[in-house]
């Protein structure tokens, strides 16, 4: 994960936009929400981080996985891009 950017994203929009800009391919965002939710989880390991940001993320990711699971990766991925 890079150090610190998925604790500032805070917004389903945030998360998408992100995804999007990194160009990962063949990698679906149900994949990329599920390796960055762990990653998060694993931060709240240690006590000098923001855990009440590293929640609201996790809360973030959580509420999109649930989004796709429900309408699909295609629909979310329109519903929350900002272009």
């Amino acid at each position: 994960m890079r150090r610190g950017i998925a604790i500032k994203l805070q917004s389903a929009r945030q998360y998408v936009d992100f995804f999007l800009g990194l160009d990962m391919g063949d990698v679906r965002l149900l994949d990329f929400i599920h390796n960055e939710r762990m990653a998060l989880k694993q931060r709240l390991k240690y006590k000098d981080v923001d855990h009440k940001a590293i929640d609201c993320a996790i809360s973030v990711l959580e509420t999109l996985a649930g989004e796709i699971k429900n309408d699909g990766e295609n629909i979310v991925i329109a519903r929350h891009a900002s272009n």
